[in-house]
């Protein structure tokens, strides 16, 4: 069970300008990572959001982060829903073991991060002998290295009380 002071500062409303900011956000910034391969993917951070956000029950933000997720996905041209599904597949399967793996509670959004990532690929190898394509090449690049290092690096500085 959470502590009560955890659920208020989770469904804390966020002011008007912040939303508008971060639908923008959502809308425009996978656009720009379709442009820009340098920017990074941001899918760790958000998936981690999600999950949290589903525990929480904060439904504007589950929503949100559900649009971002979408938007990534078309503008990358990854299969649909499987970024959805891989963090569903996370947070009913892995998630709740976090816990029990460590006495340090910062050690949770980076370990949650690194299964993240690692349920994705399961999801997307999946979908691969599922369709019998090949379309989905795992290849571990400097660019999926990069991204996956600025959401750790994010994940280290995130406040998880």
């Amino acid at each position: 069970m959470y502590h009560r002071e955890y659920h208020r500062r989770a469904k804390q409303s966020l002011s008007l300008k912040w939303w508008i900011f971060l639908t923008f956000f959502a809308i425009v910034y996978p656009m720009l990572i379709s442009v820009h391969n340098f920017l990074p993917v941001f899918f760790g951070l958000a998936g981690y959001i999600f999950v949290i956000s589903i525990r929480t029950r904060n439904k504007p933000l589950i929503v949100l982060l559900g649009l971002y997720l979408l938007n990534l996905e078309i503008n990358l041209s990854m299969p649909l829903f499987c970024g959805i599904i891989s963090l569903l597949f996370f947070y009913l399967l892995i998630f709740p073991k976090i816990k029990g793996w460590t006495n340090n509670r910062s050690y949770i959004p980076i370990i949650s991060v690194l299964f993240i990532y690692i349920s994705y690929y399961i999801v997307l190898y999946i979908d691969d002998l599922i369709f019998s394509t090949s379309n989905h090449n795992i290849q571990f690049t400097w660019l999926l290295f990069y991204s996956f290092l600025i959401d750790i690096l994010v994940m280290v500085f995130y406040d998880y009380k």
